[in-house]
Formats: C-alpha cells, sequence, structure tokens
C-alpha cells in the first residue's frame, strides 16, 4: 500500500501476478484505473491542473512502484 499525493493505492503480488486491491482518491481528486494486473497495475490520480500516475509490478512476489507527476485530465 502506498499514499502517494492525491490518494492511497494498494495491490497483492503472488509471485509475478500483480492485482489492484483498492485506490482510494483524497477529498477533491479522481481515481481512474488503467490497469489492474495481472502484469502491470496502473492508476491515475487527478484533479483540476494536477496529477499523478502511479505503476506497480511485482519483483520476486515485492510489489515495487513508479509515480510520475502529470497536469490531470478531465
Amino acid at each position: 500500500t502506498w499514499t502517494v499525493t492525491g490518494g492511497t493505492v494498494s495491490v497483492s503480488c503472488q509471485a509475478a501476478v500483480i492485482s489492484l486491491v483498492y485506490a482510494s482518491p483524497q477529498d477533491g481528486w479522481r481515481v481512474e484505473i488503467e490497469k489492474r494486473g495481472p502484469t502491470t497495475v496502473e492508476v491515475d490520480l487527478a484533479r483540476d491542473g494536477q496529477g499523478i500516475k502511479l505503476k506497480a509490478i511485482c519483483v520476486n512476489g515485492i510489489p515495487q512502484e513508479t509515480t510520475e507527476a502529470n497536469e490531470g485530465h478531465d
């Protein structure tokens, strides 16, 4: 589970298989699930003019995430 700008994202790993447990936006933010697994989880959190994309994979059963800021979207 990671808390990032805009919300919280939780994933589960079984070896190399990843699945989204939940994505919860903070007040005023929206969440869009792009991929729920089984190889990658991708979640966008956005509000007016601000956003973040979280990507997660499983490496040897351990979740690894990267985030990148973007300008948000509607």
